[in-house]
């Protein structure tokens, strides 16, 4: 696979430079490219330019070593990463966010991290900054699957990074409130098991449709975001991969996006998959 790194002179990517130092020597065939987008146009003078390009490489040379590298001239941000995401034909994109594992930061995403997630030009990996190669788990590659369209695409994802990194693939499902479905006169308990055995049975079908080998699906229940960080410490997971829905902003209003509420919350990274991916 070919990885494109984001990076910018701070703390944020650290964390995306620590699992690209990771992957090289998890995945021997792997590609990397290293970018960093900078408005030399509108903003910079041409000596100034060739300073920050300068100061660019020798950060990255420091962190990871022999690598090839590309300043982008454009903007905004997160559209010269995505044009040249596709110049380059990667298959995802690495960046760092800004708030550490354990919390203390009230800005957890950061603008154009936030931006990429909403357009998602390809598949895009969150990295805590606070986390280096060492610290990456050799558990699985855990895939947030519902048994919707949009999940084929992350499992795809999950199964390449899992065989190319040499790391076992699980899934996992989180059922449904009881609420959810609307029937109030059952009680609670029977209710809730009801919708659970369906929702297992029905992901289960769909999972068994996908190709390639058969994938554990570990089944949770509750709110989305706290089972699923919760089974992903359980079983040691090294990443997690959802997919997206690719909400505009009208629907953001009214749902959440379970990719971008992961990548800004949990203490591993984050691949989140357009469903076109």
């Amino acid at each position: 696979m070919k990885w494109m790194v984001a990076v910018d002179l701070d703390e944020s990517c650290e964390g995306a430079l620590g699992w690209a130092r990771w992957l090289r020597t998890s995945d021997a065939d792997a590609q990397l490219v290293v970018a960093h987008a900078v408005d030399i146009v509108t903003n910079l003078a041409p000596p100034r330019a060739q300073t920050v390009m300068r100061h660019v490489r020798e950060f990255v040379q420091t962190r990871l070593p022999e690598v090839e590298m590309r300043v982008l001239e454009e903007r905004p941000p997160e559209a010269a990463l995505a044009r040249a995401l596709s110049i380059h034909a990667a298959d995802a994109l690495v960046i760092g966010r800004r708030a550490p594992r354990d919390g203390g930061s009230i800005v957890r995403l950061g603008a154009v991290a936030r931006r990429l997630l909403r357009r998602l030009p390809g598949p895009v990996l969150v990295c805590p900054p606070d986390m280096v190669g060492a610290e990456v788990a050799a558990g699985p590659v855990l895939v947030c699957v519902d048994g919707e369209g949009e999940d084929a695409s992350a499992l795809a994802f999950g199964r390449a990074l899992a065989d190319a990194t040499g790391l076992p693939l699980q899934a996992i499902t989180v059922s449904p409130p009881a609420f959810a479905s609307g029937v109030t006169y059952l009680p609670t308990a029977a209710h809730t098991v009801g919708i659970d055995e369906r929702h297992e049975a029905s992901v289960r079908a769909w999972l068994a449709e996908q190709p390639g080998e058969p994938v554990e699906l570990l089944v949770a229940s509750g709110r989305v975001i706290p089972s699923i960080l919760r089974a992903s410490d359980e079983v040691g997971a090294s990443m997690l991969v959802c997919g997206s829905r690719l909400l505009s902003a009208t629907e953001r209003i009214f749902n959440t996006s379970v990719g971008t509420a992961l990548a800004a919350t949990a203490r591993i990274p984050v691949a989140v998959v357009p469903p076109t991916a």
